[in-house]
């Protein structure tokens, strides 16, 4: 069983192994394949990475990413600016490569 500390080590990692820029960002995510929503934060591109590395996803936005399962407590991490940048950009039209529509499944 994932403890909060482990899951917030996680979280950080995968987030850092994105990228510091939002293109770079935006290659990752592309490279692995994944997709996501315009304006969702339980299914953007980033939850959605999150997710399929097996973390408990709740939402993702411009200022903080929210864990949570039953099995921890929910934990707070702060949005990496790069990751940030990223979401304004991608809800706002970039990288249509990455937009599924609304209502897919991820």
């Amino acid at each position: 069983m994932s403890t909060e500390t482990d899951i917030t080590e996680r979280a950080g990692a995968l987030l850092v192994a994105l990228g510091d820029t939002r293109d770079i960002v935006a290659a990752a995510l592309s490279a692995k394949g994944i997709k996501g929503e315009r304006r969702k934060w339980a299914c953007c591109p980033v939850a959605n990475y999150l997710k399929q590395s097996g973390l408990p996803v709740v939402m993702v936005d411009t200022t903080g990413i929210l864990l949570d399962s039953p099995d921890i407590d929910a934990v707070w991490l702060d949005t990496p600016n790069a990751i940030t940048d990223f979401i304004y950009h991608f809800d706002d039209g970039a990288w249509p490569e990455l937009a599924e529509p609304v209502g897919s499944e991820s």
